[in-house]
């Protein structure tokens, strides 16, 4: 969602979660997606760019 222009207050409101989460978890998944970065650079020195997408699937209980 953070990748396709949505901000962090509609992100928080389409998941129903705090504004804080919503800033902590895209904090930490870049995080994440900059080591991989620098991890794959070190052993092949190929990657430049890196991007990240998320997954997010929700069941509704009938």
């Amino acid at each position: 969602m953070y990748l396709n222009n949505c901000g962090f207050r509609r992100i928080s409101h389409i998941l129903n979660i705090p504004l804080t989460t919503c800033f902590n978890s895209i904090k930490k998944a870049g995080q994440i997606v900059d080591e991989m970065v620098k991890t794959r650079k070190e052993q092949s020195g190929e990657i430049e760019i890196l991007e990240m997408d998320e997954l997010f699937t929700f069941v509704k209980k009938t």
